[in-house]
């Protein structure tokens, strides 16, 4: 079954728009199907655990967030955006429905615009900040940021503790 975003296209878009937009505190989007139309179900300011939270078994739904990859040298920081798609397939998702995804998710896709890498998540267990990290440092360079920011608060913030001691 073929995926309409046509319908919603305006809010699909401005739903992704706020999670990249530097003057917005938006940190993902979350889409679901309502009959064959795509439509967001939500977005929130409130990090990684909030977007844990939208995921739900019965469902398959798609989305984005936010991670920061921060490079903090002193007297230099350096702040860099990665945004990572994804598809979620509930565990008590039918058979056909997990067998349509491979084709929806390619229009979905279509409205993120930048988004660097897509996972595929099928349980809340493995869809961690530490699971994302090992995503995000496969796909980059040698570089590495001083930590990955998953959302706004302190608790948000995985170290990576490549740079001991400052800058170097």
């Amino acid at each position: 079954m073929a995926i309409n975003t046509d319908t919603n296209n305006d809010a699909l878009r401005a739903a992704w728009k706020s999670v990249t937009s530097r003057d917005d505190d938006t940190w993902w989007c979350v889409y679901e199907m309502q009959g064959k139309d795509l439509a967001v179900k939500a977005t929130g300011n409130d990090g990684f655990s909030g977007l844990v939270n939208q995921l739900d078994d019965n469902s398959v739904l798609w989305g984005a967030f936010l991670v920061k990859g921060v490079d903090d040298r002193g007297s230099t920081v350096s702040v860099r955006d990665k945004f990572v798609g994804f598809t979620w397939i509930g565990e008590s998702v039918s058979v056909l429905k997990k067998a349509r995804v491979s084709v929806q998710k390619r229009d979905v896709f279509r409205l993120l615009d930048g988004c660097g890498m897509n996972i595929e998540i099928m349980d809340k267990e493995s869809f961690t900040p530490k699971y994302i990290l090992q995503v995000l440092l496969k796909s980059g360079g040698a570089h590495k940021p001083t930590y990955y920011q998953f959302g706004p608060n302190e608790e948000d913030k995985l170290n990576l503790d490549f740079y001991e001691g400052g800058d170097q």
